[in-house]
């Protein structure tokens, strides 16, 4: 199972991705229009479980992320991705950050007893993470950058030209089907022998593509 670790505005993590809240959340919470759940504190989060907004079909209930390591108990295997987006390439300011959010996550999985590994765009995250644990796989996420609109171009160039390559040396790649073979991902991992993991199928396309994969993330 793949689940995504978000902080929110006062550092409280939660299981979920980040996205605008729609009209009537934002009004529930007196927040302004285009709000982000990552905007929100944890007793927003709390308020907004108790709104039970038929609009959301990928949520009925936001859990923290200590809530939900209790509640999965090592069942299944996770793959956990730390959302931790770089802000302007390499630079100590995103080093910082990342460093303190893998304290944040370590903290609670520093004593779980099941299988995971960690995934992340940002490659100080996964270093910052093997300085705590050597043992724990941690994989790079990548993607073609230069389609994102605004996205700084220091930061384009971390994915485009595997410059995270000089931060850390991934245990295996996730790379979106689309740019698996634009990125030289492919030769990578051979090269390598590391795990290949494809993300962002949509369609018959992609899953024919996600053939050369050793394993797909399907929502």
């Amino acid at each position: 199972m793949e689940v995504n670790i978000l902080e929110l505005s006062d550092g409280n993590l939660i299981v979920g991705r980040d996205c605008k809240l729609n009209e009537n959340e934002c009004s529930a919470l007196k927040k302004e229009i285009d709000t982000k759940l990552s905007d929100l504190n944890i007793e927003h989060v709390k308020e907004l479980n108790k709104i039970c907004n038929n609009d959301r079909t990928w949520y009925k209930y936001l859990m923290e992320f200590s809530e939900f390591i209790i509640f999965i108990d090592g069942k299944v295997p996770l793959i956990i991705e730390i959302k931790s987006d770089l802000k302007n390439g390499l630079c100590d300011e995103d080093r910082q950050k990342a460093y303190d959010l893998v304290n944040k996550v370590y903290i609670i999985l520093k004593d779980y007893k099941g299988q995971y590994a960690i995934h992340s765009s940002n490659p100080y995250v996964l270093k910052g993470y093997k300085k705590k644990d050597e043992s724990i796989r941690c994989g790079q996420i990548v993607f073609d950058a230069s389609k994102v609109d605004g996205m700084n171009k220091e930061v384009v160039a971390v994915y485009m030209e595997q410059k995270y390559l000089e931060i850390i040396k991934p245990d295996f790649i996730s790379c979106r089907v689309d740019d698996i073979h634009k990125m030289f991902i492919l030769t990578y991992c051979w090269r390598n022998k590391i795990p290949l993991l494809g993300w962002g199928i949509k369609n018959d396309i992609q899953r024919q593509i996600g053939k050369c994969c050793d394993n797909l993330i399907i929502n």
